[in-house]
């Protein structure tokens, strides 16, 4: 992924937070009024510390940051109007954003609610996006099932789920998720969505060969409205809300203080810090008074438990991006990255004409997200499109055109069909570019060489002092092709390696990588981290070897073998080695509170040999 954001070496800085801490959620005084406060949009550009101070602190909406010439920052945010004057009194000056017409996202939401609607369509109303789903499951009786899922929301909504495929076609079928306006203001997401449920249905009756035989043999689920309060009071009060609706003040009204990002509340890494959601009230981020709180996630819960999708497209906006997991932390890919990249294409070769795909926190870090959870806990490969703001660089306020929105549309087609196309088989998915998984991977970067030296993507190294030295490789699961959909397979992997060219040593064996006490989720249906040991120090046996000797290591499984490294083997000393690292628990890091008695101590073996 190319940098749109902070750069991952100035987002290593945000746990040194300086002088930006003041919480913007510290809320509005009396006088603001926040029973009638209006969300705006603003640009500023800071330095790169302050960025990371703002972004860092958790405290404020930032839509999109690019950096500059000469360690500048431009940071667009979604502020209201305490938040923007708290920030600029220490120092941060701001502009109302406007679109390419010159327009502010407040004038352009009024603009198009005075001209009257064309496209766009509220929840609630005769014409609304409930009526129509209710409409079009008694359209397509053979064809789509309309669900209610989870319970009725904070002010008596019900969330709708839509199942499309073949019913005269049985059997056990893979499924597909679509999902859309899970953030209110997102409405572009939700039309793409529902033109995309509308295209599957006219392929179909058309009798379009590509689709009638994918609904014979998948099911494609939709949730065109995630978060039906939000989205309904996104016409009636503010255009640029968020979040749902939830009371979090007890005032009985809409407020500043309310509402839970749906996007936050997943039981995934959910409060890991306050950089990737937020505690409080008025935040955009705000993760909610516990995971799955919500009813638009238990919504969200049971879709799942019906349809346990293989994929899942979670429509948001803007951005022009394609991201997947994982969210919490950076530099986190998961296991299954292949996948992930051959279906979202490379930076040179996206997916979606113009998007910027990648692993979603080298972007912006989250935490309690919908795609991290799909992953690490459901076995769920998902991605989040930020869809764009379209011709005129509009924001959230998407032109209210048939032919703008028919052109987004039309350039995430190609994507969408991909990952349905490829539910049958997921670990050799679809690509409409013609990419194709391996079986090993040594480096990801053979795929995608944004990821070159990711530490979870580069498995190589050039010097060896392991005595025996462990060596890793991301291996495909079903290595010999005959795994079914939902099916865990898990074929052997044999280690092999030669010492300056000597006759081979193996085969060894190998066991998976379950992700470390701390890092944990790897996110490895389709693919795991698989490791062994390879011969070692002053030990007079076969495969032993001595300081200057050059080792090839090498894979092998159903019927493949990998690519080989080498690397120079130089012997271990034996001397102490002090290693100082900070092992606090209850930092400004923000990781979990530990009793003494049961705080990891990775340090402690270090320490007895240094107290020696």
């Amino acid at each position: 992924m190319k940098p749109r954001a902070i750069v991952p070496s100035v987002v290593g800085c945000l746990l040194l937070l300086g002088a930006l801490v003041a919480p913007a959620g510290a809320g509005p005084g009396r006088s603001t009024g926040p029973e009638h406060a209006k969300l705006e949009m603003y640009e500023t550009v800071v330095s790169a510390s302050t960025a990371a101070d703002i972004i860092g602190s958790g405290d404020y909406d930032v839509v999109e940051a690019k950096t500059l010439p000469d360690e500048q920052v431009e940071l667009t945010l979604v502020l209201y109007p305490w938040e923007r004057k708290g920030l600029e009194k220490q120092g941060v000056s701001f502009t109302l954003w406007r679109s390419g017409s010159g327009r502010t996202a407040t004038a352009l939401a009024s603009q198009q609610q005075a001209s009257g609607y064309k496209v766009w369509r509220d929840y609630d109303g005769s014409d609304g996006l409930e009526a129509y789903m209710e409409d079009l499951e008694d359209a397509y009786p053979a064809l789509l099932e309309l669900y209610d899922v989870g319970p009725p929301t904070h002010q008596g909504r019900q969330v709708h789920a839509l199942r499309l495929t073949d019913e005269g076609e049985g059997g056990d079928k893979p499924a597909v998720l679509y999902t859309s306006l899970q953030h209110a203001r997102e409405w572009i997401s939700g039309e793409v969505n529902r033109r995309l449920l509308e295209w599957y249905l006219k392929k179909y009756t058309e009798g379009v060969p590509q689709v009638v035989n994918l609904l014979g043999s998948t099911e494609l689920w939709f949730v065109l409205v995630a978060n039906p309060d939000g989205y309904q009071y996104t016409f009636e009060g503010d255009r640029l809300w968020r979040k749902n609706l939830r009371d979090n003040d007890s005032s009985g009204d809409v407020t500043a203080f309310d509402g839970v990002d749906p996007n936050r509340n997943f039981d995934s890494h959910w409060g890991h810090d306050d950089e990737g959601s937020a505690s409080i009230f008025s935040d955009q981020t705000y993760r909610g008074p516990e995971a799955e709180s919500e009813a638009e996630t238990q919504a969200m819960l049971d879709v799942y438990g019906m349809a346990d999708p293989i994929f899942h497209i979670n429509y948001h906006s803007f951005g022009e991006l394609l991201l997947y997991s994982f969210g919490w932390q950076v530099q986190t890919p998961s296991a299954d990255d292949p996948v992930f990249t051959v279906l979202s294409g490379t930076d040179k070769k996206p997916a979606v004409q113009g998007f910027n795909p990648g692993v979603g926190a080298d972007l912006y870090i989250t935490n309690g997200e919908t795609t991290d959870w799909a992953h690490a806990t459901q076995g769920t490969l998902a991605w989040t499109p930020e869809l764009s703001e379209g011709p005129n660089g509009d924001g959230f306020i998407f032109p209210d055109s048939n032919g703008a929105i028919e052109n987004e549309f039309k350039k995430l087609l190609p994507f969408s069909l991909d990952v349905a196309l490829s539910a049958e088989d997921p670990d050799d998915p679809v690509s409409h570019q013609g990419f194709e998984t391996e079986p090993f991977y040594l480096d990801v970067a053979e795929l995608d060489p944004q990821k070159a030296y990711n530490p979870l993507s580069d498995f190589s190294f050039a010097y060896s002092y392991g005595d025996p030295q462990p060596v890793q490789i991301l291996a495909k699961r079903d290595l010999d092709g005959d795994r079914t959909p939902n099916e865990s397979l898990d074929d052997d992997v044999q280690l092999w390696y030669s010492v300056n060219g000597d006759p081979p040593v193996g085969p060894l064996p190998t066991s998976e990588w379950n992700g470390g006490d701390w890092f944990g989720d790897v996110g490895d249906e389709y693919y795991r981290i698989v490791e062994g040991e390879v011969g070692g120090f002053d030990e007079d046996e076969v495969g032993d070897f001595d300081d200057g000797d050059s080792v090839e290591v090498w894979f092998e499984g159903g019927g493949h073998t990998s690519e080989s490294f080498t690397f120079e083997a130089v012997s271990d000393t034996g001397n102490p080695v002090l290693i100082l690292a900070a092992e606090d628990y209850t930092g400004a890091a923000n990781w979990p509170v530990y009793e003494s008695s049961s705080a990891p101590n990775h340090l402690s073996y270090y320490t007895d040999v240094l107290d020696e």
